[in-house]
């Protein structure tokens, strides 16, 4: 998983752990539907989609690269993986 400034990647199964928690508190239960209204790189959902007791789960993000990024994956688009050396190498 990528990380970046911001991200929930580091964190995301502590905030995944607490949601269950308030659910269960609030329902005796855990397989409500999920919404993620900060999706970026999945770093809370993923935790979530693993548990595999969800109906259904809806992500969305305000940045519009990310949201691009997602489509892209879900059509079939195939990152390409570079090397620390290509990427310092690329001249923006």
């Amino acid at each position: 998983m990528t990380q970046y400034t911001g991200g929930k990647a580091r964190i995301g199964k502590k905030i995944h752990e607490k949601i269950r928690e308030y659910e269960y508190s609030k329902t005796n239960e855990n397989t409500l539907p999920y919404f993620e209204p900060f999706f970026g790189m999945g770093g809370v959902m993923k935790h979530i989609a693993l548990e595999g007791e969800r109906p259904f789960l809806l992500a969305c993000d305000y940045e519009e690269c990310i949201v691009s990024f997602w489509r892209s994956i879900q059509s079939g688009w195939k990152p390409h993986i570079i090397t620390k050396e290509e990427y310092s190498n690329i001249h923006l």
